[in-house]
């Protein structure tokens, strides 16, 4: 089930206000090798952040900012109060630090990096769509506020132009999403946030159906001199993808090149029934004859396990925490067990199939064929309909657009739901005999399981079906056992199939 990480439309968050940090060091420079007391200060407070004492770092900060408050490294310490703030997960504190910032330092180029973190802070955790807006019209002020005519060189300002510009791709406004884009690569110094612009970009033009362009544009971001690891490995999932959805198509190549078996160390399944992959293509997987719930990573090794029974399908949630529906209970392994009550009726809600995180906090969840598909805040509350199980509802998948995907056995249909406007519309029908699963890669390329004959059929975003593979694949892999998938970043494909284990379609 489920959908390549959240991430996959937007820059992480936490990566670009870092990279509005940065926007620091040129200042620091500019005033010279200073060796006072502000900057030996500011060096034990690094030590000690790097060593991982946070709060002594944070105490040191404070340190220099009330001995020295007119040095230039005076906001710094104050901006890199509010990244430890924010790092220990204190939003509360971090966002009341940068106000402090901007209020007591409202021309120091560190401002504009706490107008970044801000934005990055509002945008992480919507509770609705007005609160993207906020984090947009505070991004706004970190150009308007700090201009290249009197900043020429000032990385915070890229940084905040292309968070805007994922943004507003996230709010479906890929015009505004483009200007924000360009300014950045047209008006703009290199800098990290150059190769992200790139990257958003080529996420625009995939939108247009613009491939060629799109695949350029990525090329182009791995060229940026000084990009980051994260950003070269984003461009290149994109590009993979690209490969494997499109030119394949385009050249007559099958849209598989491969099937093998992904040997998990440390794990042997009993059944694996469950899987869900992010963008970078860790891994959250149940084995429901062991009882177990398994984090892993990318490259095979079980980074967390925990015992859990009942588990059904595994989906990611807010941040890297996984969640799991488990009949009669959501499941967030290792933290929280969360009953659910029918809407309009004092019982407990069961028979939880499918769970998805949707936007401004929402849980998605798929129960009994009576009771349908539901949306409840936060996991809060007695929550509400969003559809009836009439079509006999087997599996949900979210894209990075905030769009749910329901797989309805009965219909043989998937229908796309719109979860802030509530519009919907059948994408796909298909004569499928057992639909058992659906997943939606990065580029809106749905695949449906049909657990009846074994096979995995794909469709473009119009619904035209471009491929099928299975039962059985070069090799001797068998699908027929398959009980669950999931897209990664690069377009790859991972089933969940039973004892078989792991399969993974290249």
């Amino acid at each position: 089930m489920s959908r390549a990480g959240r991430s996959t439309a937007l820059v992480p968050a936490l990566a670009l206000a870092l990279t509005a940090l940065l926007a620091t060091a040129p200042i620091l420079a500019q005033a010279g090798n200073d060796r006072g007391p502000a900057a030996s200060l500011l060096a034990a407070a690094e030590r000690r952040a790097r060593d991982g004492d946070l709060r002594g770092a944070i105490g040191d900060y404070e340190q220099l900012i009330q001995q020295f408050p007119e040095s230039p490294q005076a906001p710094e310490a104050m901006l890199r109060i509010a990244q430890g703030q924010l790092a220990g997960d204190d939003r509360t504190s971090a966002l009341a630090t940068v106000a402090r910032l901007v209020t007591t330092y409202p021309g120091a180029p560190q401002s504009a990096g706490g107008l970044v973190l801000e934005g990055t802070i509002r945008s992480e955790r919507p509770a609705e769509a007005e609160d993207l807006d906020e984090a947009r019209k505070t991004l706004e002020k970190a150009w308007l506020l700090f201009p290249r005519t009197a900043y020429p060189v000032l990385p915070a300002r890229s940084a905040a132009r292309v968070l805007d510009g994922e943004l507003a791709l996230r709010l479906q406004q890929d015009d505004q999403a483009t200007t924000s884009f360009l300014e950045v690569l047209e008006m703009e110094p290199l800098s990290p946030a150059t190769a992200d612009a790139h990257i958003g970009l080529g996420t625009a033009f995939v939108r247009m159906g613009e491939w060629q362009a799109a695949a350029e544009s990525l090329q182009d971001a791995l060229g940026v001199p000084g990009i980051t690891a994260e950003s070269a490995a984003r461009a290149r999932r994109r590009l993979e993808l690209l490969e494997r959805r499109l030119l394949r198509s385009a050249t007559g190549t099958d849209l598989w090149s491969g099937a093998r078996r992904m040997t998990i160390a440390g794990a042997q399944f009993r059944r694996l029934s469950g899987v869900a992959v992010d963008d970078r293509g860790g891994m959250a997987l149940i084995d429901s004859g062991a009882d177990e719930a398994l984090r892993v990573s990318a490259e095979g090794t079980v980074e967390k396990r925990w015992t859990l029974r009942n588990g059904e399908k595994p989906s990611w949630g807010a941040g890297s925490t996984i969640q799991v529906a488990a009949r009669d209970s959501v499941i967030v392994p290792g933290e929280a067990v969360k009953s659910l009550t029918v809407p309009g009726k004092d019982k407990q809600l069961d028979g939880i199939r499918a769970v998805e995180r949707g936007p401004f906090g929402r849980w998605i969840v798929l129960a009994t064929r009576s009771e349908g598909v539901l949306s409840y805040p936060d996991g809060r509350g007695s929550g509400r309909p969003v559809l009836r199980g009439d079509g006999d509802p087997v599996d949900l998948a979210m894209d990075a657009l905030d769009q749910l995907y329901v797989l309805e056995k009965k219909e043989r249909r998937v229908l796309r739901i719109n979860l802030r406007t509530d519009e919907r519309e059948t994408v796909v029908r298909g004569a499928w005999k057992q639909a058992a699963a659906v997943a939606v890669d990065p580029f809106g390329y749905l695949h449906v399981l049909d657990a009846g004959d074994g096979r995995i059929h794909t469709y473009d975003r119009s619904g035209t079906e471009v491929g099928a593979v299975g039962p059985i694949l070069p090799g001797g892999v068998d699908l027929s056992k398959a009980e669950d998938l999931s897209a990664s970043g690069d377009g790859r494909l991972y089933l969940a199939a039973g004892r078989d284990g792991l399969i993974v379609l290249e």
